[in-house]
């Protein structure tokens, strides 16, 4: 099994531009992909991926990170525009919607996880 920083140095050399895990307020996963800055208007929202709910399914986020981190792209997975980048950034902003338990630059301090991170990362942590 990868541990974490092998996970973030795969999907960092596979092109991908950042990711995070967002964990809301109700215990939601979401995975945000995306492969650019952001900045260019054309092409703001198809290189920006996003899938939800991985916590009705514990392990399937660390599953969908390895193989992020193996080459794997997130267009031929299902289901990865659930949300639009501008919902995505809009989400993550609001200060009362929950927190970023995990991005490029590693998992957060256990203790300020919610239940469903604590569940999804425990053979991380």
């Amino acid at each position: 099994m990868k541990n974490i920083e092998q996970i973030i140095k795969g999907i960092s050399e596979n092109g991908v531009t950042g990711f995070a895990v967002f964990e809301d307020n109700g215990g939601g996963l979401h995975l945000g992909i995306w492969y650019d800055d952001g900045e260019n208007e054309e092409s703001f929202e198809e290189n920006f991926f996003c899938h939800c709910s991985y916590e009705y399914n514990v392990g399937q986020l660390m599953d969908d990170l390895t193989a992020l981190s193996e080459g794997d792209s997130p267009l031929d997975w299902e289901n990865m525009k659930e949300m639009s980048r501008v919902e995505w950034r809009k989400m993550v902003n609001n200060e009362f919607a929950g927190r970023i338990v995990l991005d490029m630059d590693g998992l957060i301090d256990k203790d300020q996880m919610g239940a469903a991170a604590k569940i999804e990362f425990e053979n991380y942590l």
